[in-house]
């Protein structure tokens, strides 16, 4: 019988590890080329699957399918629709920016004025806040986002002031996007160029980008892209919704990489179809970006 080599199990081992790595490696890299989205082939079939799912109503609807680089595919997307709540994401965004250049603190306190107060649909009674309570920036951006506080809105837009908030969203290339009118208006593909800032972080810190995360991930309102994912996937989303609005943004942060959905509607209580055309993506991707 042979004597054992010394260093002969080790290095195995080390072998079996380097290539469990380089495959492990190959995968994630397949995986974000998968999702740069740059030939028409990659695209294929899933704008087709989209509109069979909305079953003649796609006119109703934006869509956009963001990858790191680029947008993957496109229903309407540069149509305007009334962006509802969704311009908190933008009010979110330049307050982690004036944070960084430290222009703004998130331990100052800000007093709930009538005016603000005013624009409250029913959450102020829940978080406990009213008229004439101080409330640190921190505490109002917590209720901006996840549970889509107007008055908190308000009163953290008047802080930074609106005027600074569209000169950002200009300089991040967002074309139609304005929190200074009533009409709020928004595209989306505007929205994706925005989550897609805050998922790469581009244009503020480390920090700032991991925080919005962090904070996309607690908002309440789970039952669009979130419900169409499954249930182990992480998901940071902002809904909006009114009247004649039914919209969901989110960034996804899939198996097989990252990604930025976005889908606005022009009716009320489209949370189901969200969902499923949520699903939809989720599936294609899952599809398309599988190793071969």
């Amino acid at each position: 019988m042979n004597a054992p080599v010394p260093g002969r199990h080790l290095a195995v081992a080390l072998l079996l590890s380097g290539l469990w790595a380089y495959t492990a490696a190959a995968g994630r890299q397949a995986a974000a080329d998968c999702l740069l989205g740059e030939s028409q082939e990659h695209r294929r079939g899933l704008p087709e699957r989209i509109q069979y799912l909305l079953d003649g109503r796609a006119e109703h609807f934006g869509l956009v399918l963001r990858g790191p680089a680029r947008t993957i595919v496109g229903l309407q997307p540069d149509r305007v629709f009334y962006a509802a709540s969704l311009y908190k994401l933008a009010v979110m965004y330049e307050l982690f920016r004036q944070r960084d250049a430290g222009e703004v603190g998130l331990d100052e306190a800000l007093v709930v004025s009538e005016e603000a107060a005013a624009e409250d649909l029913g959450t102020l009674e829940l978080l406990g806040i009213g008229v004439g309570d101080g409330v640190r920036v921190e505490r109002l951006l917590e209720f901006m986002i996840t549970v889509s506080d107007n008055t908190s809105a308000v009163m953290l837009q008047r802080r930074l002031g609106g005027q600074s908030v569209d000169l950002t969203l200009q300089g991040l290339g967002l074309e139609s996007t304005s929190v200074m009118t009533p009409e709020l208006p928004t595209t989306a593909s505007d929205v994706a160029l925005l989550l897609s800032a805050i998922a790469e972080g581009q244009g503020v810190s480390s920090a700032a980008r991991q925080e919005m995360a962090e904070l996309l991930q607690r908002q309440t309102g789970r039952d669009g892209i979130p419900a169409g994912v499954p249930e182990e996937v992480t998901v940071g989303n902002k809904t909006g919704s009114w009247f004649d609005a039914a919209h969901d943004a989110a960034i996804v942060w899939a198996p097989f990489g990252t990604y930025v959905l976005v889908v606005l509607s022009d009716a009320p209580e489209e949370s189901a179809a969200i969902a499923d055309l949520s699903r939809l993506v989720y599936d294609w991707l899952a599809e398309v970006c599988a190793p071969s």
